[in-house]
């Protein structure tokens, strides 16, 4: 009797603390979630080993530093713990400019990486643990990066701009949803992102000077975001 009794409890307390997703009754609305937070490159997109190119141009390092993000998602759920949806992230990322600087002493300069990020991705929701719930995230990725020096000599701006190709790549996804209310919920969540950028070309522009090399690494970086998501729609 003991033994049955305990037992009752013990399922009685997983009922209620490991509620499964369904309870949140979210199947057939849409989910708008804003976020930011801080991006850290990573291997080669990330080293400062010199030398940077080799190979008739092929740029085999980044040199990128750390920086931050911001963007946001729009999902669709297409049951109660599974949703489908689409994203847009802006990252500005530090760029070791120690080598510019060195070679003109005389100059500011502010260099940096900005790339534009669009995803389609499904999430889901494997258990609730009272009004939290864990979830996963894989999807695919859109980038265009391209890298900025911004150098004033004194007396007047000018800079240094190149543009990469487009490249595609994938994104895994691990989160904390806090719900607050039936429409409000709150969440933190780390992002691994690469993107098959080996080969793709960037050229650059520096007073009408343009010069043309391939990139020799794929860039990969981890994003670490808090946001708040806003529930609405369906019944």
């Amino acid at each position: 009797m003991r033994v049955a009794r305990y037992g009752g409890m013990c399922l009685l307390l997983f009922a209620v603390f490991v509620s499964p997703v369904i309870a949140a009754d979210d199947a057939g609305r849409f989910v708008l979630s804003p976020s930011g937070g801080v991006t850290i490159p990573l291997g080669d997109f990330a080293s400062t080993t010199e030398p940077a190119v080799i190979d008739e141009s092929r740029l085999t390092v980044g040199f990128a530093q750390n920086g931050y993000t911001f963007g946001g998602t729009l999902e669709y759920y297409l049951l109660n713990n599974v949703s489908a949806g689409i994203g847009a992230n802006y990252h500005r990322l530090g760029l070791e400019s120690d080598a510019l600087a060195n070679a003109l002493p005389k100059l500011e300069i502010d260099a940096h990486y900005r790339l534009i990020e669009y995803s389609l991705f499904i999430r889901y929701l494997p258990f609730q643990l009272g009004s939290t719930s864990p979830y996963v995230k894989a999807g695919v990725m859109h980038v265009r990066f391209d890298a900025a020096a911004d150098i004033y000599d004194g007396t007047a701006n000018f800079g240094i701009v190149s543009a990469t190709d487009p490249s595609f790549g994938v994104q895994f996804t691990f989160g904390i949803n806090q719900r607050a209310s039936k429409n409000v919920a709150y969440f933190v969540e780390g992002d691994f992102s690469r993107i098959f950028s080996d080969g793709a070309a960037i050229e650059a522009a520096f007073l009408g000077y343009d010069e043309q090399a391939n990139i020799a690494y794929d860039g990969q970086w981890i994003s670490i975001k808090a946001g708040l998501s806003y529930y609405f729609g369906g019944d």
